[in-house]
């Protein structure tokens, strides 16, 4: 589908890039000695990103027709403001495994032989149990017009956390994963508070039980990177008019709120 929509988008826009989504997820349930659900549950999804005449379209779809949907994406951007946009070029970064394959494989009747097992161990004293069991495969790729073709698997989002859960989640991703394999597992604090993101990745790390860990990254409404860019620049400025850059000089943060409290923070 991806090499479908650009295809049809090349001709038409500078610049477009395609993200595609395919969830695959196999629900079950066992009471006592029967199974009382099963089920299949699939989704794709398509979303297209255009550039045209300065102008930036956007449109998505379920389903497969993928005319209608670079249509849609020009007509949007001939209707946006005007916004300079460059899209990414490839990358030369090595393809990482997330998830473990024998996990992901794993089908209906392996579920229900684990589910039956673990029923098994619990139901003793006339004890009622009901297991719930879920394998959900999720993929996204992404590609454009400019070479990139990259793709990573489903992200999970957890809203409102406080501090004091930080610990709880990053233990539960850790040691459901083996080493190898956790630390290709990235746990993102977002949010809009800046100071609490930091308390929140510095708790994260404390949490870390060697050699079971994940990574962490935290940029809060994008302050972070807005700071790093920031400072990028202004080092940028100094080397092209004064040697060497930012190196041993005396810097003044005025204002320190938003971004600026960040550059304060480094």
């Amino acid at each position: 589908m991806i090499a479908r929509i650009l295809e049809l988008a090349a001709p038409r826009a500078a610049a477009a890039d395609v993200r595609t989504t395919d969830d695959q997820t196999l629900v079950l349930t066992l009471t006592d000695d029967a199974a009382t659900s099963a089920a299949s549950l699939s989704a794709q999804g398509a979303s297209v990103r255009v550039v045209n005449d300065g102008r930036v379209g956007r449109a998505g779809t379920t389903d497969q027709d993928v005319e209608s949907l670079v249509d849609r994406a020009l007509a949007s951007a001939a209707a946006s403001d005007p916004l300079p946009m460059l899209l990414p070029g490839p990358s030369p970064l090595p393809p990482v495994a997330t998830h473990d394959a024998e996990a992901a494989a794993l089908d209906l009747e392996t579920l229900a032989d684990l589910g039956w097992r673990l029923s098994g161990r619990l139901r003793r004293d006339g004890r009622r149990v009901m297991v719930h069991l879920e394998r959900s495969v999720g993929r996204v790729r992404i590609a454009n017009t400019r070479g990139l073709d990259a793709g990573y698997d489903a992200v999970l989002t957890y809203n409102n956390v406080t501090l004091d859960e930080v610990t709880g989640l990053v233990q539960d991703a850790i040691f459901s994963r083996p080493p190898k394999v956790g630390v290709r597992t990235g746990m993102f604090f977002g949010g809009k508070n800046a100071s609490l993101a930091l308390d929140m990745l510095a708790k994260a790390k404390k949490a870390l039980v060697p050699p079971f860990g994940i990574s962490f990254f935290a940029d809060p409404a994008g302050s972070f990177t807005t700071a790093a860019a920031m400072l990028a620049c202004i080092e940028k400025l100094l080397k092209e008019k004064k040697n060497p850059g930012l190196q041993g000089r005396k810097v003044a943060v005025f204002g320190a709120t938003g971004c600026s409290q960040l550059v304060a923070y480094s």
